[in-house]
């Protein structure tokens, strides 16, 4: 399956959309526009474009895409995880892990939740600190607080 890199400006930044002809495989954030063209989208891109699109407008709570995250088998459960968390909604670290089973792996938790490599469709966004502060964010905690204001998730 031949690769693609796709450039897109979100509400809250460009975005780096990468893809086969099969699944979404990562979304990450660019600090600035790149500054090459992007090439014709394959259907996968156009489907994911389209689903961030109505995200972003409010129409859509929920992604179908089929997704392709590269990780161990430990980062691919709690990535599950967090396509649990409801839209609007938000869960500490340590909820992460107590879902999975072991509070004790809290730690881990983090981890995986920052090696997400599909920003906003796996919303690892949504996993916030025991206390209710914003922390750990790939993204930067501004992209994220957007993120959870946008979701109803946090009112300031």
């Amino acid at each position: 399956m031949k690769q693609m890199l796709y450039h897109w400006s979100s509400p809250i930044g460009w975005l780096q959309i990468k893809a086969d002809n099969k699944a979404l495989q990562a979304i990450h954030f660019l600090e600035q526009k790149p500054g090459k063209d992007n090439p014709q989208p394959n259907d996968i891109i156009r489907r994911t474009i389209t689903q961030l699109e109505d995200y972003f407008i409010g129409s859509l709570k929920e992604f179908s895409l089929h997704l392709d995250p590269q990780g161990t088998d430990f980062q691919q459960t709690v990535w599950q995880q967090l396509c649990n968390i409801p839209y609007g909604q938000t869960s500490s670290y340590g909820q992460v892990a107590e879902m999975l089973g072991d509070a004790k792996k809290v730690r881990a938790v983090g981890r995986a939740n920052g090696q997400n490599p599909i920003s906003i469709v796996i919303p690892c966004h949504r996993v916030i600190g025991a206390n209710g502060d914003l922390i750990g964010y790939g993204g930067g905690i501004k992209r994220k607080r957007r993120l959870l204001q946008h979701e109803g998730a946090l009112l300031l």
